[in-house]
């Protein structure tokens, strides 16, 4: 098993919503191509996406997909504490999904029913990792996915 930390690609833009009070809530937004990747996933690896942030409840996540993979592959995306690989529920957010499908296909915690979809979110009360995990026998080098993140983050002051 390998770790990827595709962190540098993800989730670079500005995080976009009206600043009201002390919580701010947007979707953050990334079209992640595994066909970019200096090295491609193949089973079990995990590949790093977004760092969440402190003081922040992700409601759902949802993909869409945009190029398939073009063999019998599926994702998982669940959350890490580390970049080492220590999972906190590596498909809490969505199990077994899907990225073979039609472009335009889609899959979110809306209508999962995956441990933090079921919860109607997760609060992080300390930094935490999103991540993909590749549990296919394939090597994921073609697909393309729009994913959104539904976060509010809270700035209660005091260090984030």
């Amino acid at each position: 098993m390998s770790n990827y930390n595709e962190l540098a690609n993800a989730f670079g833009a500005t995080f976009r919503s009206p600043a009201y009070g002390p919580a701010r809530r947007g979707i953050l937004y990334k079209r992640f191509s595994f066909a970019n990747m200096d090295t491609a996933p193949v089973q079990n690896d995990v590949v790093y996406i977004m760092v969440i942030p402190a003081k922040s409840r992700i409601h759902s996540v949802d993909f869409v997909v945009v190029t398939p993979e073009g063999e019998a592959a599926i994702i998982s995306i669940g959350d890490y504490s580390d970049l080492v690989g220590s999972a906190v529920d590596l498909d809490g957010w969505l199990a077994g999904q899907s990225i073979n499908g039609a472009a335009g296909t889609g899959f979110g915690t809306g209508v999962n029913t995956e441990a933090y979809g079921a919860a109607g979110g997760k609060f992080y009360a300390a930094a935490a990792y999103l991540a993909i995990t590749c549990p296919s026998n394939v090597t994921y080098d073609t697909a393309v996915i729009d994913i959104f993140v539904d976060i509010t983050k809270y700035d209660t002051g005091g260090d984030d």
